[in-house]
């Protein structure tokens, strides 16, 4: 099949996803399973969402900006200041 380069990445980007969440929520107790367990459904879902893309468009789904991506993008931690001259 054509896409089967994007399904690798796909599958590839899922399991060091999980792997990640494993090693960052590994001897934290009940608290650091059930952030295991959110973050693994989080990794699923983005999966899923590969997977339809695959499935939508074949070959071409890896120049989605969505695709296989590693981790969420980061978020801005400070708000941008203005000055008002």
């Amino acid at each position: 099949m054509k896409s089967d380069l994007t399904r690798v990445l796909a599958s590839k980007a899922f399991s060091l996803r999980n792997y990640n969440a494993d090693k960052k929520w590994a001897g934290r107790g009940t608290s650091g399973k059930k952030q295991n367990t959110k973050a693994k459904q989080s990794s699923q879902r983005m999966y899923n969402t590969d997977k339809n893309l695959i499935k939508t468009y074949g070959k071409d789904a890896m120049k989605s900006r969505g695709f296989a991506q590693q981790s969420h993008s980061p978020t801005r931690t400070s708000r941008v200041k203005r000055s008002n001259k």
